[in-house]
């Protein structure tokens, strides 16, 4: 009788895991960018609704809020600290702050990669306010994301969530948002 042999040989096993491997190159990188757009696009969304309240209060007081207590606008539940002219995201991956020695002010956040330090990437928010010219009013000026990370691989990640967000690379690590 002829013996069968059972079970996968080390050359078998050896191509499972080589492949196993090289999925895993690939995937890597693409899982990455898709957190940190995610964490972005998350971000992104809490600036505009600030920005948009910060000219709204504008238009009704005729200056510019001292504090984010005095913009009427609403954050989700128990995501950020408000405390004067800074927001801290409760998970302390982010800090907002309202820049308003600035005339118009500027909203400034402040976020950390997975692993990295508060300044791994920068978005800011400027205002410009429109002469008797130009009709008067506040208008956004451009919304901008500068990216400051601690490496180039940081770099790298963050630079590929903002193109593949449809943002403009300016160079410099400065994107423009549509």
């Amino acid at each position: 009788m002829k013996n069968i042999k059972k079970g996968f040989t080390l050359i078998e096993l050896l191509v499972v895991v080589l492949i196993i491997a090289i999925l895993g190159a690939i995937a890597l990188p693409q899982y990455q960018v898709a957190v940190e757009r995610t964490r972005i696009t998350s971000n992104v969304e809490i600036m505009k609704a600030i920005h948009d309240a910060v000219i709204q209060y504008y238009g009704t007081k005729g200056e510019f809020p001292s504090s984010f207590s005095k913009l009427w606008v609403t954050l989700p539940q128990g995501l950020y600290t408000v405390s004067g002219k800074t927001m801290t995201k409760d998970d302390n991956t982010c800090v907002i702050i309202l820049q308003d020695s600035n005339t118009p002010p500027a909203l400034d956040m402040s976020c950390k990669t997975s692993g990295g330090t508060i300044s791994d990437w920068v978005m800011s928010y400027q205002f410009h306010v429109m002469t008797s010219d130009e009709g008067g009013g506040l208008f956004p000026g451009d919304r901008l994301f500068k990216i400051q990370a601690s490496d180039q691989h940081r770099t790298d990640v963050l630079r590929r969530a903002a193109i593949s967000s449809g943002w403009q690379d300016l160079g410099g690590g400065i994107f423009k948002m549509p």
